[in-house]
């Protein structure tokens, strides 16, 4: 079963969370389960019905057996919505490989450290080996290089230009600024999501206990393009990358004393002298300017 169709995925998937919240016991009426799905009223005549609820037994009774003994991995599939097969490999991963299972590798200043990208790097090569991600097999866009990924994720975090980082990359070398900064823009956006989903697994399924993961950030980190929460707060709120590190200087005390309505309410509350000194550094636009797109963006 480590190889199959991806019309199979949603199937398999289902079975696992059946199988997860009954605590891998056979207390499911496949029969019943199936009879009223649209798949069954779809099909022509009994024949082909009841090979369908037998095929559905099958799965069921297979991935049953197999992992009986191991609800673990059923547990971190269902959570992460990765296939077993990926579970199994991040297990694997997270057994042999101390820069994937050192928690202390799980930092902010260690995997975003702009001289060495070699912890990024490795867990980079980890989700790109899962099917799920599609990290590793988007060749028509850009040849795939974990480091090159990890050093562009990296500098996206630290709040480099798109410009600057689209550099990095031998493929976005177009005379063309133009062309290449939209064709780069879309590959960021698809790496930033595809990373930031196989860093939250792997991070997950690492850790172990929900309880460390609770303050966990580096997947949003990686998503929004900061490194700090304040930051990573105004980016929730839809303000611009370029602007939230600045702007988060309105946060002055714990993060945890600020909801997202009381930010609101301070940066609608800003002078066009506050606008002034919050705005981005060598910033064209006028305090004025940066307002107006906020009050457009914010969420």
């Amino acid at each position: 079963m480590a190889e199959y169709t991806d019309a199979f995925s949603p199937i398999f998937q289902y079975f696992v969370h059946l199988l997860n919240v009954s605590n891998n016991e056979l207390a499911v009426d496949i029969d019943e389960l199936f009879k009223d799905s649209l798949v069954y009223f779809m099909l022509d005549n009994e024949q082909q019905r009841n090979k369908f609820i037998d095929l559905c037994k099958q799965i069921y009774l297979t991935i049953q057996a197999r992992y009986a003994d191991n609800i673990g991995v059923l547990k971190y599939a269902d959570k992460t919505g990765f296939s077993v097969p990926s579970v199994l490999k991040i297990m694997l991963q997270k057994a042999t490989n101390p820069a994937i299972a050192d928690l202390d590798t799980w930092n902010v200043n260690v995997m975003f450290n702009r001289r060495n990208a070699e912890n990024l790097t490795e867990k980079i090569k980890a989700i790109s080996e899962l099917r799920e991600t599609g990290l590793g097999t988007d060749d028509t866009t850009a040849p795939f290089n974990p480091e090159l990924v990890a050093k562009m994720i990296i500098r996206w975090v630290k709040g480099d230009k798109i410009n600057a980082i689209s550099s990095i990359h031998p493929h976005f070398t177009d005379n063309d600024a133009d062309k290449r900064l939209t064709q780069f823009v879309s590959y960021m956006n698809q790496l930033r999501f595809k990373a930031s989903w196989g860093l939250s697994a792997l991070e997950g399924i690492v850790k172990g206990n929900e309880d460390e993961m609770k303050d966990s950030y580096i997947p949003s980190y990686v998503y929004y393009g900061v490194d700090n929460n304040p930051a990573l707060a105004m980016r929730m709120l839809g303000i611009p990358r370029s602007l939230s590190l600045s702007l988060s200087q309105i946060i002055t005390g714990s993060i945890s004393d600020y909801s997202f309505t009381k930010l609101r309410n301070i940066i609608n509350s800003l002078s066009l002298n506050d606008w002034d000194s919050l705005k981005p550094t060598r910033s064209k636009l006028s305090g004025e300017e940066w307002k107006h797109i906020v009050s457009i963006l914010m969420k």
